[in-house]
């Protein structure tokens, strides 16, 4: 088993010798850590995400000479001690680690001996020290880890020492080996081994991949095969975890990529073995249109939806492209690469070792609507003026998920105007768990200011009879029917609020409004609000009412300078940003309307909210929302609900008339 073969070296060198530059790149990428080499004595490193501000969830600037002073690059705020110690202390880990294996890279491809020396010190300084670091934990979601506070953790460095390791294993004496593999790599292949959790998760996945990278490095087959014909290993993950139109269960594009990233990982160090999953086709093409899926789930020419845990971006997904358009060479992983590598620079290190030498011309892959009718439920609509419309009515994902079923994510003119926040940049900010995560933070319907339950999402129809013209149907199953998904999951919802409680929202979407119709039936009386939240500034109707906050409980503490207004008759609301206007007509039917303001994503500057409140058994939200920069297309909106059965009437001022009817 070799993770490097001689012409893999080859070829790197070769490379190097035409392109110094990247020898130049591992230089300053490793200058810290060789100017000053901090290796662990004991388990000093915890935990990534608690790097982050607590007022803001914004990670904090990063100084390797300075783990005294750890200062917000947003609101300047200073932070000492721990948890931020700790957590500069991983990405010391970190850095050090993919020091040695760059390093290791750089002395095979041009011989240098104070790049090896360098290397060496490393892997040894971990081998001899870690018996020391102790099993330590207490992060959400995670079994502990050793080199770090949880298992998730210790995969990175496992995967940067291996093949470093492996790349030069022969410069090491035969008493130096035996250390690295039997003091460091063998127990922490056990550990890995011990914690890792029977279940789908891309947890498991990096957790399985560095299993696999220590008996690659090690040339030990019965770790390898663990890794991947173990039940929840790497084969059962791509059997199991991906929904029927390729998204990761998890439904959330960053952990989607993420769990690729760790897919590649295994196979760039099992390419040249008999282990490589590539080399089935059922595999191969399974992880090929996982691959492709990204360009799907584009909401403009460079991010994608943002969805749940995470952020929308492509950018900084390289590493996974470049190996793949050497395996695949497809126009579609072309496209995929030159957006993940936005500079058009090709920094990064994989395109030195598994790159191609010369790529062809940028192939660009035009937006689409995206109406996935089975597995994921999404839909993701594009009109003019960079309209976009997103309606999520996936199945629950577990860890990474938001309590947010039939969500609705809206931009127009690039100005993030009702966009998903998705999350702090720290899972450890209060922010996370307090406020982003939650239903009330959603384009959704909340109850009783509760997380909504998980529940089964049924596509009833998804329709396009124009580019202007595309219904969408879709509605939960009471959360008591709904059977857990096979993923360790911390409850964070209220089954007594939403038990019996199912809801439907249909969206009729003509580019520059879109009309919404959100339905709920249960058997309560407690509080529902129909939410919508605005990157831009309310026109308070005269006769509303300061109120001052909004909640004492849950993310509703988080909103705030609050007014109150009713109205029995159709009205409009209407919103404005600069360069560009947002109208809602609603249908108030006595329902209090709330205007408030809430935090944004930094917190640092915050958005408008509109709720509309009822305690109704089984109310009946109706909206039109149209987003422009100078003159409205609406005319008038005429709206009504008789006993259930709905009537919507739009008129332009083109004299076009649009109607929505049925009942509900």
């Amino acid at each position: 088993m070799m993770i490097f073969s001689e012409r893999d070296i080859e070829i790197i060198r070769k490379r190097v010798e035409n392109h110094p530059e990247y020898i130049t790149k591992i230089e300053n990428s490793t200058s810290n850590v060789r100017r000053k080499l901090y290796i662990q004595k004991t388990g000093l490193a915890t935990w990534y995400h608690y790097f982050t501000c607590p007022e803001c969830g914004t990670r904090l600037s990063f100084n390797y000479n300075d783990n005294e002073r750890f200062v917000c690059p947003e609101c300047g705020g200073v932070q000492t001690g721990e948890p931020y110690l700790g957590a500069w202390w991983e990405t010391v880990l970190t850095m050090t680690t993919s020091a040695a294996y760059k390093l290791a890279i750089g002395y095979v491809a041009t011989g240098r001996e104070d790049f090896l020396s360098v290397a060496k010190t490393i892997i040894l300084g971990y081998a001899e020290n870690y018996k020391n670091y102790e099993v330590n934990g207490g992060i959400p979601y995670n079994h502990p880890g050793r080199f770090a506070a949880q298992v998730l953790t210790d995969c990175e460095p496992i995967c940067n020492l291996a093949p470093a390791y492996s790349l030069i294993k022969f410069s090491f004496t035969d008493e130096e080996r035996t250390i690295i593999e039997n003091e460091l790599f063998r127990p922490a292949a056990e550990h890995q081994r011990k914690y890792l959790t029977p279940q789908l998760h891309n947890h498991e996945v990096a957790i399985c991949t560095s299993i696999a990278a220590i008996g690659l490095a090690i040339e030990d087959g019965e770790l390898v095969r663990f890794a991947t014909d173990t039940k929840y290993g790497l084969k059962y993950q791509i059997d199991h975890a991906y929904l029927e139109d390729n998204l990761w269960f998890e439904c959330s594009v960053s952990y989607h990529l993420y769990a690729l990233r760790w897919f590649m990982t295994f196979e760039k160090m099992a390419k040249n073995t008999e282990h490589s999953l590539f080399g089935d086709p059922h595999y191969r093409d399974k992880l090929y249109k996982a691959l492709i899926l990204p360009l799907k789930l584009r909401v403009n020419d460079s991010n994608t939806a943002r969805l749940n845990d995470g952020h929308g971006s492509l950018s900084g997904y390289s590493d996974i492209y470049e190996f793949a358009y050497s395996v695949f060479g497809t126009d579609e992983i072309l496209a995929l690469l030159y957006l993940s590598d936005r500079e058009g620079k090709r920094g990064h290190l994989d395109a030195l070792i598994y790159g191609v030498d010369n790529l062809p011309a940028r192939h660009e892959i035009p937006l689409e609507n995206y109406l996935s009718e089975r597995g994921s439920g999404l839909a993701i609509l594009h009109g003019t003026e960079g309209r976009t419309l997103l309606f999520k009515a996936t199945p629950y994902g577990g860890e990474h998920d938001h309590y947010d079923r039939l969500a609705l994510s809206f931009d127009a003119f690039g100005a993030g105007a009702c966009m998903d926040f998705g999350t702090a940049s720290g899972y450890g900010s209060p922010l996370h768990y307090g406020y982003f995560k939650n239903t009330l933070a959603h384009n959704t319907v909340v109850i009783d200011g509760e997380n909504m339950a998980p529940c089964d999402t049924r596509i009833r129809e998804y329709r396009m009879s124009a580019p202007d013209d595309i219904y969408l149907d879709a509605e939960t199953l009471p959360p008591e029917e709904y059977e857990m998904l096979d993923s360790f999951t911390i409850k964070q919802w209220s089954d007594e609020s939403y038990r019996g409680v199912t809801m439907r929202r249909i969206i009729s979407w003509h580019d520059k409004y879109f009309i919404d119709v959100f339905s709920v039936r249960s058997d309560n009386d407690l509080k529902k609000e129909w939410i919508w939240h605005i990157n831009a500034e309310a026109e308070l109707p005269k006769e509303a009412e300061y109120i001052g906050k909004v909640s004492d409980k849950g993310a509703g503490v988080y909103l705030g300078e609050a007014y109150s207004y009713r109205c029995d008759r159709p009205t409009k609301l209407t919103y404005r940003a600069d360069g560009w206007c947002m109208d809602v007509h609603t249908l108030a039917e006595g329902k209090e309307l709330i205007l408030a303001k809430g935090p944004n994503n930094p917190a640092t500057s915050s958005v408008s909210y509109l709720l509309e409140r009822t305690t109704e058994k089984c109310p009946i939200f109706i909206n039109v929302i149209e987003a422009y920069k100078s003159d409205s297309v609406i005319t008038s909106v005429e709206m009504k609900n008789t006993d259930g059965n709905v009537e919507v009437t739009v008129t332009e001022k083109s004299g076009k008339i649009r109607e929505l009817k049925f009942n509900i």
